[in-house]
């Protein structure tokens, strides 16, 4: 079903919902990531956060790659109710270097948090973490 959105230029609003709704389904990884994946465009911003959020801790820590899809949609998606989960996300450093795009969705967001969090990143364990909050502090500016 999600194949069929993925890699589209055309908009797909209507669909959001049963996408959704269809994370929480016992789908094959293949298929999941699929879901997640579709998941990752505008419309689903506000819609799906948490949801993919709360699938992201049910991924298996060890499977970077997947777990990695769902911080790729977070950063299209992300919004500023999301500041505290993607906090505990980014610094549990058991959730590995899958937390490097969830990084990127939280430097999108206003919070002195946000700077906060990435000044710890840039000592992570996680080169690839690391790497990325010192990215995002570049692109952010100076704090007053």
């Amino acid at each position: 079903m999600s194949g069929i959105f993925v890699n589209t230029s055309a908009s797909y609003p209507e669909a959001i919902p049963g996408l959704v709704k269809h994370l929480s389904k016992p789908y094959h990884r293949r298929n999941k990531e699929g879901i997640v994946r579709a998941l990752a465009v505008k419309e689903a911003k506000g819609i799906a956060n948490k949801e993919i959020m709360a699938a992201y801790h049910k991924a298996p820590k060890e499977d970077h790659h997947f777990r990695w899809a769902f911080g790729n949609t977070m950063r299209v998606i992300v919004t500023e109710d999301d500041l505290n989960e993607l906090i505990e996300i980014v610094l549990d450093e058991t959730n590995g270097d899958s937390r490097d795009m969830f990084v990127r969705a939280l430097a999108k967001l206003k919070s002195s948090k946000v700077r906060e969090t990435l000044d710890r990143l840039v000592n992570d364990k996680s080169e690839i973490v690391a790497d990325e909050a010192r990215k995002a502090l570049k692109r952010k500016k100076p704090a007053n």
